[in-house]
């Protein structure tokens, strides 16, 4: 703890010498759980978890942050110095000359994008009659270029031997090269969809709490690497690293506008970018996309990253 504190300190003095105002926090959890069930299931199992968020602001307009999460360790001077590089970069950003770039989503923006998905995949969306996805197992529903894996055995923070009802972990398949072969099922929906229970569509529980309604959710989502090389196939195109507004989307239709913070112009020559703002359609960006070869892990998702054209781009 201490070296990590002078670190901190360090990269602090050394972020005011570059007039950029630095925010940090730290958290280091050691977790026990027990878990019993009708099932005749008692296990328990311990979970180490520690994660840091930096945030650099420079000239009180351009901020940008570094989240990350681990089971293990965090390499603090390499996510403040991270932190620190980013925020210079930011600040540096130009206006776009025109608004009809591919855009590539990285590793810090998929996971909100999936979470409209994962609303359409919800046994409970399903059952009360909200989901665009009902009736479709077996059938193409996103790009053939798509393979999306849950898992609590790899992948991610959310390592554990069972879910938060006691259902073994493994990995399970829920797109297939873009064909749907699963939907998201507690205990609960099970038993409201079903006569029996069938516990191959079981695995996803969460519980906030041992005092919270279990719910349904993910653990670590696997995105299996595509087959293309963007700077090798685009001359330029837009990443987009981060943004806020998700919560805003429609998750009936899958729309959503989103006000995009973090960006920049990649391919050829890396530019950093003004804010600006994208609208689209969850479904029509699956269904036209293309992944790229190289997986990499942040926090609960390891995926490659993943452009579309069909993006609405406004300055």
């Amino acid at each position: 703890i201490e070296d990590i504190i002078s670190e901190l300190l360090d990269a602090k003095e050394y972020a005011e010498k570059k007039g950029i105002s630095l925010t940090a926090e730290m958290n280091i959890s050691k977790n026990y759980f027990q878990i019993e069930n009708t099932n005749g299931l008692d296990e328990a199992y311990k979970k180490t978890n520690m994660s840091v968020y930096i945030e650099g602001k420079i000239k009180n307009l351009i901020s940008a942050y570094v989240y990350d999460t681990s089971i293990t360790k965090i390499d603090i001077y390499h996510a403040l110095k991270k932190a620190i590089d980013k925020t210079i970069f930011l600040s540096k950003g130009v206006k776009l000359d025109k608004l009809n770039y591919p855009v590539v989503f990285n590793q810090n923006t998929i996971n909100d994008l999936l979470s409209l998905l994962q609303h359409h995949l919800s046994a409970k969306t399903i059952r009360v009659g909200a989901s665009k996805l009902a009736n479709k197992l077996e059938t193409e529903i996103v790009s053939n270029e798509l393979t999306i894996i849950d898992s609590r055995l790899r992948g991610g923070v959310s390592v554990q031997p069972y879910d938060d009802e006691g259902v073994e972990s493994k990995d399970r398949i829920i797109i297939d090269n873009g064909v749907l072969k699963r939907y998201l099922y507690n205990m609960e929906e099970n038993a409201l969809t079903h006569d029996n229970v069938i516990y191959d569509q079981l695995g996803f529980c969460s519980r906030a709490s041992r005092t919270s309604k279990p719910s349904i959710d993910t653990s670590n989502i696997i995105i299996e690497p595509g087959k293309h090389d963007f700077n090798n196939e685009y001359d330029k195109y837009i990443v987009v690293d981060a943004f806020y507004g998700m919560h805003t989307a429609n998750l009936t239709t899958g729309d959503f506008g989103l006000s995009v913070t973090s960006a920049w112009m990649d391919g050829k020559e890396v530019i950093p970018l003004k804010p600006f703002s994208i609208s689209g359609n969850i479904f029509e960006i699956l269904n036209n996309l293309k992944v790229e070869k190289w997986q990499k892990t942040k926090v609960s998702l390891t995926s490659p990253r993943i452009l579309t054209e069909n993006i609405k781009i406004v300055q």
